[in-house]
């Protein structure tokens, strides 16, 4: 019985908060507002986000162990939230890249930048190598998006990582759905020289977790995990690590 009511609740409640923040038409996450004011944005997703269960691993770490003193460069921005909650932290918020490619993603990005009155530059591109475009599938909710073909799939161009370098050191916010592994394989080698800070969400792809090929990889280049809470884990140098 009390699993059932547990199901009940964890399955109900988060639409009946969210018709209420879709009523206000915003929900407030870690000392920033977003707006949830779309359509594609549901009400049950709405509710998600104002139990901070929506990106809630990333906002921990961002507010952690985020360097305020250090630049960020973000792939895979989405709405805005991880974008908004890390510009906050900075003693520099015009040292912060925000790379996103889902357009609509992008529209919410831009609002939620204006409601917060963050100062991250927006670079409206897919990762991706050897090819200036790629087949977007932006889907008919603003999670659904991804990269590869399908009867709505729209060309986006693309953009690496190593475009928007221009720091010796930066953090790296990293949450690109799988596209993940190609960005190492080419821009490991910046990583490993410029980034004491990573914040990765890893994902399952046609070859397998990404985690199995970039957790040996950040190890062997002098990385320590200093955090994970399922496919979200901080990486930090030993330099950078004040938590021992």
């Amino acid at each position: 019985m009390m699993r059932l009511l547990r199901h009940h609740w964890h399955r109900t409640v988060p639409r009946h908060l969210g018709k209420w923040a879709k009523y206000r038409g915003f929900v407030n996450i870690a000392g920033c507002r977003f707006h949830v004011d779309i359509p594609e944005i549901s009400p049950g997703m709405a509710g998600v986000m104002m139990q901070g269960n929506y990106e809630g691993a990333e906002v921990d770490a961002i507010r952690a162990y985020l360097d305020p003193s250090l630049p960020v460069i973000e792939c895979g921005a989405a709405m805005g939230i991880t974008s908004c909650v890390a510009n906050q932290k900075l003693h520099r918020p015009t040292d912060h890249i925000a790379i996103e490619p889902n357009p609509l993603a992008l529209r919410m990005l831009k609002r939620n930048r204006t409601l917060n009155r963050s100062q991250f530059t927006i670079v409206e591109a897919a990762i991706g190598y050897d090819t200036t475009t790629v087949m977007f599938t932006p889907g008919h909710e603003i999670l659904a998006a991804h990269v590869g073909q399908s009867g709505d799939a729209i060309i986006v161009p693309t953009t690496t990582l190593r475009e928007h370098v221009r720091w010796p050191r930066f953090s790296f916010l990293c949450d690109i759905e799988g596209a993940e592994l190609e960005l190492f394989e080419h821009d490991g080698d910046l990583i490993r020289e410029r980034v004491p800070l990573l914040i990765l969400e890893t994902h399952d792809t046609a070859r397998g977790h990404t985690a199995d090929v970039l957790f040996p990889w950040l190890q062997d280049a002098g990385f320590h995990q200093a955090w994970r809470h399922e496919s979200v884990s901080v990486w930090t140098r030993p330099s950078h690590d004040e938590r021992g």
